[in-house]
């Protein structure tokens, strides 16, 4: 995936922010999230409808950006961290730190 994929993107990312946002998550990102992050960190993708088995698709409106330079727009760690906080979430979704 590349950029050319997708339009509203967060801004580009380094290995820093993953620590960073690691740190105040206290989880470890997934390695196959950090690649797809590197790469386009979220966004609108142009393709909206994804397949998954059987023949049935996925309809994706937005893919969260780890960190935005905008502070009103959703991102993984700040929408995580509130789950957290309001316990909708389960401890478990992210492997721990």
């Amino acid at each position: 995936m590349n950029q050319d994929n997708f339009s509203k993107t967060g801004i580009n990312l380094s290995t820093e922010n993953f620590c960073l946002a690691e740190a105040k998550m206290g989880k470890i990102i997934p390695e196959e999230l950090k690649i797809f992050l590197l790469a386009v960190n979220g966004g609108v993708p142009k393709m909206a409808y994804l397949p998954v088995d059987d023949g049935e698709f996925l309809w994706v409106k937005r893919f969260l950006s780890l960190i935005d330079s905008l502070c009103d727009t959703p991102t993984i760690e700040n929408v995580y961290l509130r789950g957290q906080k309001k316990h909708f979430l389960p401890s478990d979704l992210i492997s721990p730190g």
